[in-house]
């Protein structure tokens, strides 16, 4: 069960520190210390969007807003914020009409796309393989574990130089307001 409390005891003592004369591998040690439980859910959009830089870094956060946005705005989802498992500190969830659709699953430093296919999904991602590139996707999804019977496919948006191969698997799972796309998501159409 998810807990409310953001700090530990031993947390709210750290934020007494004064950083003035911290180096900056202090403050980034002491950043990832006051960084909430694994299981901790944020209380608002706002803490979570928060918690999120924090844990990215600057560059890294605007990066994943931007793919955030752009997935709200496709499908019109809604988003949920989650304590997440094990191998994630938290994870930011869409739903369109209540279907999960993806998460961005991040701890810190970095963050991974995730999307759940199940067997309908995989028919139609093997139908459509080869007009997908082996190293960026099909290797994944080769890799990819199978939990409760679907593939978990997780994917670092950092390392595509578009968004478009990570929308096509997600038109895979389900598609998308097709009005919201400019010239440059055509595949959409087709």
């Amino acid at each position: 069960m998810p807990n409310s409390e953001r700090y530990t005891e031993a947390q709210k003592n750290l934020l007494k520190i004064k950083t003035d004369d911290l180096t900056e591998e202090e403050k980034r040690v002491l950043k990832i210390a006051l960084l909430p439980r694994k299981r901790y859910v944020p209380q608002t959009e706002e803490e979570g969007m928060s918690l999120a830089e924090d844990m990215l870094g600057h560059e890294m956060y605007l990066n994943f807003v931007v793919l955030a946005d752009e997935i709200r705005a496709s499908y019109r989802c809604t988003t949920k914020w989650t304590g997440s498992n094990r191998w994630w500190r938290q994870c930011y969830n869409f739903y369109c009409d209540k279907f999960f659709l993806c998460a961005i699953a991040m701890d810190v430093d970095t963050y991974s796309l995730q999307i759940e296919f199940g067997e309908r999904e995989c028919r139609l991602f093997e139908a459509a393989r080869r007009s997908f590139p082996r190293e960026e996707v099909q290797w994944i999804f080769d890799c990819a574990p199978w939990r409760n019977g679907k593939k978990l496919l997780q994917f670092d948006p950092e390392k595509f130089y578009s968004f478009e191969l990570l929308f096509r698997l997600l038109a895979i799972r389900r598609i998308p307001d097709v009005d919201h796309f400019s010239d440059h998501y055509d595949f959409f159409k087709k």
